[in-house]
């Protein structure tokens, strides 16, 4: 889950996209115009022992500044 203090106002976007090891994942979701949650459970990724992760947050054109929280739900095999 993805959850912006402030909304991105109008039209505007954060997106949200969770990189494994240096690289982006498939795995990205969408805060659009006055919503300020976003979430998926499309293109789970699995991490291993050693593994790290972020995420990165990309703001459309004159999104408003916002603090970012985020959280991640795992399952251990």
């Amino acid at each position: 889950d993805a959850l912006p203090i402030y909304t991105p106002g109008g039209v505007q976007t954060y997106t949200y996209t969770l990189f494994v090891n240096g690289g982006a994942t498939a795995m990205t979701c969408t805060t659009t115009g006055a919503a300020n949650t976003s979430s998926t459970t499309s293109n789970p990724q699995t991490l291993t022992a050693g593994s790290t992760f972020a995420i990165r947050i990309v703001t459309s054109g004159t999104a408003t500044a916002a603090q970012h929280k985020w959280g991640l739900s795992y399952t251990v095999p």
